[in-house]
């Protein structure tokens, strides 16, 4: 393995794999069958209406999953912060087209993966399948938490909601993003953000000073 190699492999492992579910040799096999790529801001990992063919494992960065309607707006599905799987391997399977665009809004890296290749490599190593399949099943669920909020929480509280529990997502991305993902007017966004904001200064100056 090149010194570049041991690099991308030590990423992988530290940032996918803390708790070490899967073995070192599988991690070392998808890093072999896998392409390291620079990602700048508005490069397209998935395209509407075309066929998946890669799944990104992102190292770096922040992608967003949505549909671009005729009037230019944006209904947002997903944000993918790194350390992110970003693809959808049962649309390859199945022969579908992809139904959302996955674009990178800022500038990130990732190891990239040919589908087949990567079911060819969780048929040989039974515990990587599981793993992906437990990281696709929790994406699915945070899916359905969000649409969930969307119909039964108030502006305010999806909001606040968002902030408590991805509070680093939530200051890297725009209001006008978030307004777009949660469905709420971006004047609101910007209320809310300032009062989080200085919540979160006067509980650091609270701990400070105790």
């Amino acid at each position: 393995m090149t010194k570049h190699s041991h690099a991308d492999f030590a990423t992988m492992k530290s940032l996918f794999d803390s708790e070490a579910k899967v073995s070192i040799s599988s991690w070392l096999s998808l890093t072999k069958k896998s392409e390291a790529v620079e990602l700048s801001r508005g490069s397209t990992l998935q395209e509407i209406y075309f066929n998946v063919s890669h799944i990104y494992f992102l190292t770096s960065g922040v992608a967003q999953e949505f549909i671009e309607l005729e009037s230019g707006k944006n209904i947002i599905r997903a944000f993918h912060m790194a350390p992110a799987v970003v693809g959808n391997l049962s649309d390859y399977k199945r022969h579908s087209i992809s139904r959302h665009n996955v674009t990178m809004i800022e500038e990130g890296s990732a190891m990239r993966i040919p589908c087949q290749a990567l079911i060819d490599l969780m048929s040989e190593c039974p515990d990587l399948e599981r793993w992906f399949l437990i990281n696709m099943s929790q994406a699915l669920l945070k899916h359905q938490h969000r649409l969930q909020s969307l119909l039964q929480l108030e502006n305010e509280q999806r909001l606040e909601a968002f902030f408590s529990d991805q509070p680093e997502l939530a200051s890297t991305l725009s209001s006008q993003h978030i307004s777009e993902y949660l469905n709420v007017p971006a004047v609101i966004v910007n209320i809310v953000r300032k009062g989080y904001k200085k919540a979160s200064k006067q509980r650091e100056h609270s701990l400070m000073s105790a």
